[in-house]
């Protein structure tokens, strides 16, 4: 009906298609028409922005039935010879025209209205703006608009690049009237997903807004009188093209019809909703424009003066606030330009009167604080109390947001989950426990909800308000059987507000809730008896240090470098076994075909770098293979490692404990897989070492059977991240939590106890060895048997 071309092609990914090459066609043009007259790329990429704003609102008034059909005759006109002005100046004509009608922002005097072009572009543009593909035709009156929100929302993904000298020469021996661009493009667009991912941004799939709105807009309403609904304010502070603005300017008409029993209300009452209800930020200049497009044609009904909607719809920093006196110190004498603050009770001041908004949505930008400038950094961390570890800006928004909302008022976000359980997520977590902010919140596990990406999400909903409970459900099914969430189809559990902390969340039922409760009563946790829990070795170079083996025998041993891409020989006394966190099961290790080269001496707790004469004299071979890769060596890192000790590890840390007895795991798996390396023979990444400490009494294998319990696995996935395909993190801040039963060594009893377990673990690991050394026989059948017998005791 709209447009849809063929059965295989959603309009939007049509009309997005369409939409870039149009926009790469004008900037050729406009490019080779206006460089030289002074203007620049971005100018004229906002212009372009104008201009197509323009023609899809245009569009939408005449399948509205608004406006009778403009552009189509305006084509028609010039093809058959009947209009003698060339599209361009019959556009801006038109433009002018709109401009008295509608008293827009939209159609005021623009820098577009200065450019300079001829109708070429302007005749594949307006036939496309009806037909998408042979006889099928737009229809701008039933696309929904979170179709042609997501078609922008794309769009903006795109980036102008120019090649100059290109452009230059080429304009310069061009007689502009007549000119054609060279086959070869000047100009053209170039994805920009990387810049959009770095800067966070994800479209949000319209099953989400709408529930985000659901729960936070409608519940809302529901407890306000119609005069209190009229003052009510709803914020996105990072709107992006608008679709939550929308959505919630959606169901303000319907609420307000509803009461009033009209089907619809009339225009004026439309556009005073819009303008005193609902409100937008977004620090991208483009998506401002797009939100205020959006909104404009959501309210459109018949022709009429619209309102600017610049007092709705700003560009700033929500994050940043201030004048020249907070901010300089921070931005330099640039500020305004540099953080784009957006100050507050100036940009909205009748929703600040009244002590901040009624209703927050959306989708914070997910960026983490590595990418940041310097000046960000420094001003995050002397404003917000989640500015803490590692962060991520997400975690911020969160307490912009609960800053800006009023006592009663909800907010709503999708978001990573990832701030429950990670260590830069105590600050957040430390405030909403503290506030008592947190009413809901539905989990989406490892379910991936935006498309092309891999993020782990979770829907917060915080109330002003003292929220003695609040209730957790865990939507991964729904997500993945239909993409669709009803309320009343979700499992929730309540739990006592009282449970969160500052410490990582385990959010479960009173069943749950109590089982945990009496595992930490158990005795101390694992961090508390360990030397250390620590990552795997880094290298920095893997393809030099880490060698397939390929034999060999005596002192020397044969092996491949990926490095050089040849088999080399070298001394087998600095190599190590080295295990990748998948070589680690359950009770046993396997067998690695990789050495890494370790160029440490080990000796009790002390480490200390091979010097180069010990190398020469010792260890010749090795030291050949290090002189080879000496220049990748000393690259590493940017060059971090130009110096005397160009062979050492960048971080040398816990050397010491990987010579001595451990427990390994590797970092991501789906239940517990601890193994021991009781001889300290073997080194590992992207797994962890737990090292007791020396004074403990706890044999090894009593804290391996403990690890490997499906009790303290129960006891880890509720603290744990949960990953794509049922993984969950091993990692120490997790591993560290867990309760190790408390023993009495005193007592005969106790001890009876552990060495029990003790007993049981060590047939395991033999059971487990032996069937290792045995190919597929009937014996090994039996020793499996034997491993099951066991390990149902």
């Amino acid at each position: 009906r709209y447009g849809v071309v063929g059965r295989r092609t959603p309009v939007g990914d049509h009309l997005l298609a369409q939409f870039v090459r149009w926009r790469e066609e004008l900037f050729r043009y406009f490019w080779q028409y206006n460089h030289d007259r002074g203007y620049s790329l971005p100018q004229i990429d906002e212009a372009i922005q104008r201009l197509l704003d323009r023609l899809i609102f245009i569009r939408t008034c005449e399948d509205r039935r608004i406006e009778e059909p403009r552009l189509l005759p305006l084509l028609r006109g010039r093809e058959g010879g009947a209009l003698e002005k060339d599209l361009w100046g019959l556009l801006l004509d038109l433009f002018r025209e709109f401009d008295g009608t509608y008293d827009s922002r939209l159609f005021e005097h623009h820098l577009v209205d200065s450019l300079a072009c001829d109708e070429t572009p302007f005749r594949t543009l307006l036939e496309g703006l009806y037909f998408s593909a042979g006889p099928v035709r737009y229809q701008f009156d039933v696309i929904p608009a979170d179709v042609l929100g997501r078609v922008y929302e794309q769009y903006l993904g795109f980036v102008a690049q120019t090649a100059k000298e290109v452009a230059k020469k080429e304009a310069a021996q061009a007689a502009l009237p007549g000119f054609e661009p060279a086959p070869d493009r000047t100009i053209e667009l170039v994805s920009k997903k990387l810049k959009r991912k770095q800067h966070g941004i994800y479209y949000t799939p319209q099953f989400v807004v709408d529930y985000i709105v659901e729960q936070t807009l409608e519940r809302v309403l529901e407890e306000r009188s119609l005069d209190e609904v009229r003052d009510l304010t709803v914020l996105d502070m990072a709107c992006g093209s608008g679709s939550f603005l929308i959505t919630a300017y959606e169901r303000l008409l319907r609420h307000h019809a509803e009461a009033q029993q009209q089907p619809a209300l009339p225009q004026e009452e439309r556009l005073e909703v819009l303008t005193r209800n609902v409100y937008g930020v977004d620090l991208d200049a483009q998506a401002v424009e797009v939100a205020q497009l959006n909104l404009l044609l959501k309210a459109l009904e018949e022709p009429g003066d619209l309102p600017n909607l610049n007092g709705n719809v700003k560009r700033g920093n929500s994050l940043v606030e201030g004048g020249a006196k907070e901010l300089e110190p921070y931005f330099g004498e640039h500020w305004r330009t540099v953080a784009r603050p957006l100050n507050w009770k100036r940009a909205f001041p009748q929703a600040i009167k009244r002590s901040g908004f009624d209703v927050i949505v959306g989708n914070p930008p997910y960026v983490r604080i590595q990418t940041l400038p310097d000046a960000d950094k420094a001003y995050y961390k002397d404003h917000y109390q989640a500015a803490t570890g590692n962060y991520d800006i997400y975690t911020l928004f969160v307490e912009r947001g609960w800053q800006l909302l009023r006592p009663g008022g909800m907010l709503g976000f999708i978001l990573p989950n990832k701030f429950f359980n990670a260590r830069y997520g105590k600050g957040l977590r430390r405030l909403l426990s503290q506030e008592q902010a947190v009413w809901q919140i539905v989990d989406f596990g490892d379910a991936q909800v935006f498309e092309g990406a891999t993020t782990y999400t979770c829907l917060l909903f915080l109330r002003k308000a003292n929220n003695a409970k609040l209730h957790y459900a865990l939507a991964d099914a729904q997500i993945r059987e239909g993409r669709v969430l009803v309320d009343a189809q979700l499992r929730k559990i309540t739990a006592r507000a009282s449970t969160l902390g500052e410490s990582p969340w385990s959010i479960a039922g009173e069943r749950e809730t109590r089982i945990l409760d009496k595992l930490d009563s158990a005795g101390p946790r694992l961090g508390e008896t360990t030397s250390g829990i620590y990552q795997g070795i880094r290298t920095s170079a893997n393809d030099v240090y880490v060698l397939e083996q390929r034999g060999g025998r005596g002192d020397l041993i044969h092996l491949y470098s990926r490095a050089l891409d040849q088999e080399v020989e070298m001394e087998r006394a600095l190599l190590k076994p080295f295990l990748r966190g998948e070589q680690i099961k359950r009770y046993r290790l396997a067998q690695p075909s990789q050495c890494v080269i370790v160029p440490y001496l080990v000796q009790g707790n002390q480490v200390r770098l091979v010097s180069e004469a010990e190398f020469e004299v010792k260890y010749p071979k090795t030291w050949e293979y290090l002189l080879a890769n000496r220049q990748a060596l000393e690259d590493r890192e940017r060059g971090r490692m130009r110096h005397g000790e160009w062979y050492a590890y960048i971080y040398p840390k816990n050397l010491d404990k990987f010579s001595s007895a451990k427990i390994l795991t590797p970092d991501i798996a789906p239940d517990a897989a601890y193994a021991l390396d009781s001889a300290g023979e073997f080194y590992l990444v992207s797994g962890y070492g737990i090292s007791l400490k020396p004074s403990e009494q706890y044999a090894y294998p009593y804290v391996l059977g403990l690890l490997n319990s499906q009790v303290l696995d129960f006891y880890l996935k509720q603290v744990s991240t949960k990953l794509r395909g049922g993984f969950y993190r091993y990692f120490t801040q997790f591993l560290e939590r867990l309760p190790i039963r408390r023993i009495n060594f005193d007592d005969p009893a106790q001890v009876a106890q552990h060495d029990a377990v003790v007993a049981h673990v060590e047939e395991l690991l033999r059971l487990y060895a032996r069937r290792g050394e045995l190919p597929e026989t009937d014996e090994r059948s039996a020793v499996q048997a034997a491993i099951d017998a066991e390990e149902a005791a």
